[in-house]
């Protein structure tokens, strides 16, 4: 003999407005809607079946609160990753454009263009890995703070960690990169006449 769940019986009262009922099926639940609805229409015709979704439409529903939050909390986080990378390169540009004379006396002098692009990333990496030296802890106290908010999910991620860091890591790069490149192709002659 099969072991059955238990089922309790609890009559409607007056006052209740409606009731849930949870059909579970084997087949698409889309398909015996329509075997429902007739069986339902043969139990009682008066008796009205409204709002007939599937379990995972109702999931859907009930997350959705979840999901724009989770949406708006992205945007956020690309905002800020735009306004850092723009913050960075502007803070490199100004500073390379404020080097030219010296850049332009070590073009004169001898240093290759690969070396000037190197030292001016250098310098820009720099400031980007003491940026990620002081977000680490930020990001730790920041972890523990909203771990009561989280259901069986651990507060910090590694490879969500490791991604985000990640492309941290390359949009900076690329950032530094092009008032590097901009450095390297400065003609020694001219920026030596302007200053």
């Amino acid at each position: 003999m099969k072991e059955r769940p238990y089922v309790v019986w609890v009559p409607l009262d007056k006052e209740s407005e409606g009731v849930t009922v949870v059909l579970r099926t084997s087949q698409p639940p889309r398909v015996i809607l329509g075997a429902v609805r007739t069986t339902v229409a043969n139990l009682d015709r008066n008796l009205p079946m409204v709002d007939t979704i599937t379990m995972e439409e109702q999931i859907s529903k009930g997350l959705t609160r979840e999901r724009m939050f989770a949406t708006v909390c992205s945007g956020f986080g690309i905002l800020a990753l735009v306004l850092s990378i723009v913050g960075l390169y502007g803070v490199i540009a100004y500073n390379t454009a404020r080097r030219r004379g010296e850049i332009g006396i070590r073009l004169v002098l001898g240093a290759e263009p690969g070396g000037v692009i190197r030292m001016i990333v250098r310098e820009g990496m720099m400031l980007v890995g003491c940026g990620v030296l002081l977000g680490i802890p930020l990001v730790w106290l920041g972890a523990k703070y909203v771990q009561k908010e989280l259901f069986q999910m651990k507060p910090i991620e590694p490879v969500s960690v490791l991604l985000s860091l990640g492309i941290l890591l390359a949009a900076a790069f690329a950032a530094v990169l092009i008032p590097a490149v901009r450095a390297s192709m400065l003609q020694p002659a001219e920026t030596l006449r302007q200053d």
